[in-house]
């Protein structure tokens, strides 16, 4: 809330986690004053076989994500009341009335920073967040590298430049859900 001293109702604030990457953005909704919200198309990235020797700090020279693709609001006006309330939140609700967008794509590089950090994940989501998420995340436990280039949600891996590029179109998280 400190940043609002120094911003107008109309500016914008971006919320990303240190693990995500813009990779594409429509820059011309964040000039149209009546959006209040932008939100992306959030892509997990994946460490596999032909990548698994990197470091962590060479996360970047990953090419693999799932084609799965879940809306991730990270833009918002600032005149929206921007509050984290519940225990596990990600996203902020929007107030009934606001104007929401669709316009990116980002990359999520949880899941492909490293092995460790992968394992790290995975204890933490398992004994932090409640049964809620602990067996899920439990089971992925030392299972980093996916051998079988699918994501988590069964689809075969694609490369993240030919999601950009449009080449390989994605594929709506909750539609997914819905259809299994």
């Amino acid at each position: 809330h400190s940043a609002r001293r120094f911003l107008g109702p109309s500016d914008w604030i971006c919320y990303f986690d240190a693990d995500e990457q813009c990779g594409l953005l429509d820059g011309d909704l964040l000039k149209k004053l009546e959006v209040d919200c932008v939100s992306v198309e959030s892509y997990d990235s994946y460490i596999t076989p032909e990548d698994a020797e990197l470091s962590e700090w060479q996360y970047a020279k990953r090419q693999w994500v799932g084609p799965e693709w879940e809306h991730a609001p990270y833009f918002y006006r600032c005149r929206l009341p921007l509050e984290f309330y519940k225990p596990d939140q990600r996203n902020l609700d929007l107030p009934r009335g606001s104007v929401a967008v669709v316009g990116g794509k980002v990359r999520h590089w949880g899941k492909g920073l490293s092995i460790r950090k992968f394992d790290e994940k995975c204890r933490y989501y398992s004994e932090v967040f409640g049964p809620k998420y602990a067996a899920k995340w439990a089971a992925r436990l030392g299972k980093a590298v996916h051998d079988d280039w699918r994501s988590d949600f069964g689809q075969p891996l694609v490369r993240w430049d030919d999601i950009i590029s449009g080449k390989v179109p994605g594929i709506w998280r909750r539609r997914l859900t819905l259809v299994k």
